[in-house]
């Protein structure tokens, strides 16, 4: 195997037309990296339960204890109240802020890993990004270890998105699934030039 040294230092050149054209790819507004998507879920199940749980302790008050009516309108109130604000918010961001360029960098390195294609997937890795011992990573130490992964695990046939922060330090953390295993992979995320980059990943 050769190092990072030994390998022609012009082979991150040779690729740079194909990481543009990636880059500029038409992207789905509904991929699988989705964190406002996540939130905005989470939001509306929420509001949904609560407008329920209002009106079912409501309708308990009311027939179970005398002058419940009287005392189970604020209690309903309160809660319809609140679960229409969480509601409303989860609607928001499920319909208007679901644009998150970090997000949609971390669709498109997975959706390259499920389709093997081991050369666009490096694209979006941080060119200052360094391997264990501490060497520069190129695209055959990455196609390599990623074929690896393949042989020993399976080949990647899906992912979801099962946690993130966006701030102060932007991670994600990804269950993929390779054959019948599944693990997490912990990403982290920097912006260069106003373009997203994974600066550092534990697993393939």
């Amino acid at each position: 195997m050769l190092s990072p040294s030994q390998e022609p230092f012009d082979e991150r050149e040779q690729v740079v037309y194909r990481a543009e054209q990636a880059r500029n790819a038409t992207i789905s507004k509904s991929g699988k990296i989705d964190p406002m998507g996540m939130m905005g879920n989470i939001f509306a199940r929420v509001g949904a339960m609560l407008i329920v749980a209002g009106l079912l302790l409501a309708s308990l008050l009311g027939l179970m204890v005398p002058g419940g009516f009287d005392f189970s309108f604020p209690v309903s109130v309160g809660a319809w109240g609140t679960g229409l604000v969480f509601l409303l918010l989860g609607l928001a961001q499920l319909l208007l802020f679901r644009n998150v360029e970090s997000a949609r960098v971390v669709d498109h390195y997975f959706t390259a890993f499920v389709n093997q294609d081991y050369v666009t997937a490096f694209q979006y890795l941080d060119p200052a990004i360094r391997t264990r011992p501490g060497e520069s990573a190129t695209q055959t130490w990455f196609t390599r270890r990623a074929q690896a992964y393949d042989d020993e695990r399976g080949k990647m046939t899906n992912y979801v998105l099962r946690g993130f922060h966006l701030k102060p330090k932007t991670t994600y953390t990804v269950k993929v699934i390779r054959g019948k295993r599944s693990y997490l992979i912990h990403l982290s995320l920097s912006k260069k030039d106003n373009t997203w980059n994974i600066a550092g990943f534990d697993l393939f």
